[in-house]
């Protein structure tokens, strides 16, 4: 599909595109699979970092709740052990003064932070001072918990086995009175219960919660800073490539801009003269017949070597484009009746459907666009085809195809369809899709092709434009077309 480069107001400068039209490959914007895999390492090195990060601050936090648990525990072991020896001081021989432990389980709740003191001698009684959570009910082995807003732990203890000398068993007390109330510690264990407040772990859990909730977030924005620097330093390094790439495509297109003028005009003038000539013997009607054909033949010739050359002028000429809003219903309208006698005479029906809408573009090189698309449409038709020119809206842009019921593309062009020089048909100049994509990628546009149109067919191409830009989006344009 190397449709010649003309206006639709001098048609016959020149031979229509090539017969065969590109497939598969997209030229154009960057799209957006290429950008998430330009940009997927730093995403992924952010992410990876992040996960270690919530990691860590959710070790750490149960570490800070394990010490502060720890440091708790350890309060009230010392409590417990504290007490349980006083306790073992009014031993007398395993018998226990009822009264004078009352009166220590006091004063170990009223001077120090301990919320409760009970001893519990199983079947016989319990002795408790100060207020025990709710739902305390010591078990018959060694813990530790939670309950309410108090530590609880309740140790085994064994007071008989005071390491203090025995004293005589009452009621041999040595002439001392007999205590009101007496506690046979017998031969088993006591349970020792201690309860502490919980503002010292809480402080410590919160202290260090604070702590950590702080480096998370500061280590959540330093590692989304790095990313993202990391992302804006691929980002320039890619645009200084372009940059330098579009420096060099602009020189290069600039010389070839000057070659191809200075060819154009040392050439012209002899096939000017050439054609002229051979028009001359032509139409001398006095010289045999097979003169006047190969006359014919020369002026053919130089009818096609003139449009190559006008094709290779447009592929140097560059011009960036001229951004305004674009009717496309009344430009295809408009190209539809220049090039309906072309149609009309091969036999090929050209329609137009889709959505009226408006773009921002160069009008003068999309329409070059169209009539290179329309015209290697036509050539890759038959008598009886039918060749549709399709506007829709696609996401938050536009889109522009060009379908054909026609022969298809040749599966050994795919690749290279939209380089210079590369055609399918004897007579074609093969830069007609180069045009194209030239263009298109000077508006920042992007074009692709389907064919065939349905899988196992041979037959049908589609040529496809994403990536237009409504002109709604910049209502600042003038002078729609």
């Amino acid at each position: 599909m190397d449709g010649e480069t003309r206006s639709p107001d001098h048609r016959r400068t020149g031979r229509s595109g090539e017969k065969d039209l590109p497939t598969n490959p997209v030229f154009g914007q960057d799209s957006p699979r290429g950008l998430v895999r330009t940009y997927h390492q730093p995403f992924a090195v952010g992410l990876v970092l992040l996960v270690i990060l919530v990691f860590w601050n959710f070790q750490e936090r149960e570490r800070s709740r394990a010490l502060g648990l720890r440091e708790i525990n350890q309060a009230a072991h010392q409590v417990s052990d504290t007490v349980e020896a006083s306790l073992q001081a009014l031993v007398r021989r395993g018998i226990l003064d009822a009264d004078g432990v009352r009166i220590l389980l006091e004063n170990v709740v009223a001077s120090t932070e301990v919320t409760f003191v009970s001893l519990r001698i199983p079947e016989k009684a319990t002795i408790m001072a100060g207020q025990p959570p709710r739902g305390f009910t010591p078990a018959e082995t060694h813990h530790h918990n939670f309950l309410a807003d108090q530590f609880v732990h309740v140790a085994v203890v064994r007071l008989q086995d005071s390491p203090l000398p025995y004293r005589h068993r009452y009621p041999d007390f040595a002439g001392e009175a007999a205590p009101d109330e007496i506690l046979d510690l017998g031969q088993g264990p006591q349970l020792l219960g201690v309860g502490l407040v919980t503002g010292s772990y809480e402080r410590h859990v919160g202290e260090a919660l604070a702590r950590l909730n702080t480096l998370l977030v500061v280590g959540t924005v330093c590692i989304l800073g790095l990313a993202f620097g990391w992302t804006l330093s691929i980002r320039n390094r890619e645009l200084r490539g372009r940059l330098g790439q579009e420096r060099l495509r602009a020189e290069h297109l600039a010389e070839l801009e000057l070659t191809a003028r200075g060819l154009a005009h040392e050439t012209r003038n002899p096939l000017g003269l050439v054609r002229g000539l051979a028009q001359r013997i032509n139409g001398n009607g006095d010289l045999p017949a097979e003169a006047r054909e190969a006359a014919a033949a020369i002026m053919e010739q130089a009818d096609r070597a003139e449009a190559g050359l006008g094709d290779f002028l447009a592929y140097a000429r560059s011009r960036p484009p001229r951004l305004a809003p674009v009717a496309l219903a009344p430009l295809i309208q408009r190209l539809c009746a220049i090039l309906e006698p072309d149609f009309s005479a091969a036999g090929v029906e050209l329609k137009q459907e889709g959505a009226d809408l408006s773009i921002l573009a160069d009008a003068d090189q999309l329409e070059q666009i169209l009539v290179n698309l329309l015209l290697n449409s036509l050539q890759a038709s038959k008598s009886g085809g039918r060749v549709t020119i399709i506007t829709a809206t696609d996401g938050d842009g536009c889109r522009l195809a060009v379908r054909d019921t026609g022969s298809g593309v040749d599966p050994a062009l795919l690749d290279d369809i939209f380089k210079p020089y590369v055609t399918g048909r004897s007579d074609g100049h093969g830069l007609g899709l180069a045009i194209v994509r030239r263009i298109v990628e000077d508006h920042g546009w992007s074009v692709g092709l389907r064919s065939p149109l349905e899988p196992g067919e041979n037959g049908g191409t589609e040529v496809f434009l994403t990536g237009l830009l409504p002109a709604a989006l910049n209502p600042t344009a003038e002078n729609p077309s």
